[in-house]
């Protein structure tokens, strides 16, 4: 009588799995979407004194479908005792520039590029952006959303590289708030653009202003005791809004 060894009877089995396994990787891998680029960055630090301008497209050569701008025009934001919260402000500015998809570019304009040594901002820069724009100084900080290039924003070249009024711009107000309140608000925000998926919609079409609405009506809705000092404002090429906390 014929001996079968047990590992040799499995074999087949195994084979059979193995196939099946292979299978079904493919298969997922035929169905799944294609990425884009990992490398391509969804924040960007502008620093005080480098001739560096804001991009229009990332270095895979992705053109950017949207500009996130963190806008700081008071020189009170200077002082050193101030440099810990700024820190905390920039660390919840990463999470949002990375919640709002790698096509959508974040900008903060930072005051130095020592590293540890120091972490202000660029009021200079913020300054000019916010008198192109037509921004009251002391109702910064803002938090500045265009679908429109808002130029360069070299200050050797201002005001040409600034942006002018646009037909096509968001504008969140912080005035008088402090960078705890503010790392709040900032941090709701992000929440709900991902709630709202606004990644995922067509950007500057209606469905994507009314999505960014939405987004900060929950943002509003998400605070127990809201923080004064909060206005938001939308002007699109569909409707304009404002809001106020």
């Amino acid at each position: 009588m014929m001996q079968i060894h047990p590992c040799r009877a499995k074999a087949p089995r195994l084979r059979r799995a193995t196939r099946v396994w292979l299978a079904a990787v493919l298969a997922f891998a035929m169905l799944a979407p294609v990425s884009r680029p990992v490398g391509a960055n969804a924040l960007i630090e502008l620093f005080t004194g480098a001739d560096e301008p804001i991009p229009r497209q990332a270095k895979q050569g992705m053109p950017y479908r949207s500009w996130s701008l963190f806008l700081v025009c008071n020189p009170a934001w200077l002082k050193a005792d101030n440099e810990a919260r700024l820190r905390s402000l920039y660390e919840v500015f990463q999470a949002f520039g990375s919640v709002i998809g790698i096509e959508h570019l974040a900008v903060w304009l930072r005051g130095s590029n020592d590293g540890a040594l120091s972490f202000r901002v660029d009021t200079d820069r913020s300054a000019a952006f916010c008198a192109s724009l037509g921004l009251a100084p002391s109702r910064s900080p803002y938090l500045v959303i265009t679908t429109e290039y808002p130029g360069a924003g070299l200050p050797t070249q201002y005001p040409q590289g600034f942006p002018e009024a646009s037909a096509a711009v968001s504008v969140v107000s912080l005035d008088g708030m402090q960078a705890d309140e503010m790392t709040g608000v900032i941090g709701k925000l992000s929440d709900q653009l991902v709630l709202n998926k606004l990644a995922k919609r067509q950007v500057g079409g209606e469905e994507w202003w009314r999505a960014l609405e939405q987004a900060y009506e929950g943002m509003r809705q998400a605070f127990v005791a809201a923080p004064k000092g909060v206005t938001m404002r939308i002007k699109s090429p569909f409707f304009e809004v404002e809001k106020k906390f």
